[in-house]
């Protein structure tokens, strides 16, 4: 199985808190209209990449994967253009979203698309840094490809 790389393109976002309201006597959970966009848009990159590779076949399946996120956030334009540079060449993103939440949406997202449960996912990499232009670069491969040790 070959390796699954795409970028999505804009600022990288984290998965959204879930919000509830009652209806009646119950309360329902949902999931942020926000959240749920960029879900759309990191699937519609996903299946873009699948029509541009002309392959249809590539997908995990049920078997074990472990996936690399890199984010990259807009340098601050109000900096000077030398700590801009400083910040592109050393200096990691510390800011708001947690990785860990840039990390769930992405495989939220892919949830039975690219794969059928992302409990399946026995290895992560995260990655937060700044770039000229903000994309987020998703890598999945099955498990069997890496070689850990």
């Amino acid at each position: 199985m070959p390796t699954i790389k795409f970028e999505v393109a804009g600022v990288p976002q984290g998965k959204g808190r879930p919000k509830f309201c009652s209806r009646g006597k119950f309360v329902t959970a949902y999931t942020p209209k926000k959240t749920k966009e960029y879900e759309l848009m990191i699937r519609g990159a996903y299946l873009q990449y699948l029509m541009e590779t002309g392959d249809n076949a590539n997908r995990i399946g049920s078997k074990a994967f472990c996936m690399d996120v890199i984010a990259g956030f807009n340098v601050p334009a109000s900096l000077s253009k030398k700590k801009q540079h400083e910040l592109l060449c050393h200096e990691s993103h510390t800011k708001k979203p947690d990785i860990d939440n840039i990390i769930k949406v992405v495989a939220d997202a892919l949830n039975g698309v690219a794969y059928n449960d992302d409990s399946q996912m026995v290895q992560v990499i995260g990655v937060k840094q700044y770039t000229s232009n903000p994309t987020s670069l998703i890598i999945v491969m099955s498990w069997e490809e890496e070689d850990p040790f």
